[in-house]
């Protein structure tokens, strides 16, 4: 007994002083926070606003690629590599026209640490907020205007 007692201790010694060492590992990847869209009065283009969240910037650190999911087919934006440090910051996605109400998701990209994935997915109207409140506008006005006729 003594004899595997003292074999024990002697492998233990042996492990810790083998420079088999545990560390921790926190990865710093980067995540798109929310995707806004609004349209752009001048041609109507719908932009997206896409909003990532990456510690830790610096020259060597930091989001290269964001890549923008619009109902399956994958287009990539190049963002500034200036960046602000712990702070998110706005990449821009020019749509353009939008038809029917597509599906959209946004991944950035440390090039370090990677991805953390796909955002939650966000629907893409046709027709922006204010396309939509100006025609129920005018037809209820359209509705008061007619209605001693109808």
């Amino acid at each position: 007994m003594k004899r595997i007692a003292v074999l024990l201790l002697l492998t233990l010694a042996l492990l810790q002083t083998s420079g088999l060492t545990v560390h921790s590992a926190f990865a710093d990847q980067a995540v798109v926070q929310s995707i806004v869209f609004n349209t752009r009065p001048s041609d109507n283009h719908t932009i997206l606003n896409i909003s990532v969240l990456h510690h830790n910037y610096n020259p060597s650190h930091y989001v290269d690629v964001v890549n923008v999911d619009v109902a399956g087919s994958i287009k990539t934006v190049n963002p500034s590599t200036s960046q602000p440090v712990d702070q998110a910051f706005i990449v821009q996605y020019d749509l353009g026209i939008v038809t029917g109400t597509p599906t959209v998701l946004a991944r950035a990209n440390c090039i370090i640490h990677g991805s953390a994935g796909w955002s939650s997915p966000v629907a893409v109207p046709e027709f922006s907020t204010t396309t939509i409140l100006a025609s129920l506008a005018v037809m209820t006005l359209i509705l008061f205007v007619f209605r001693s006729r109808l």
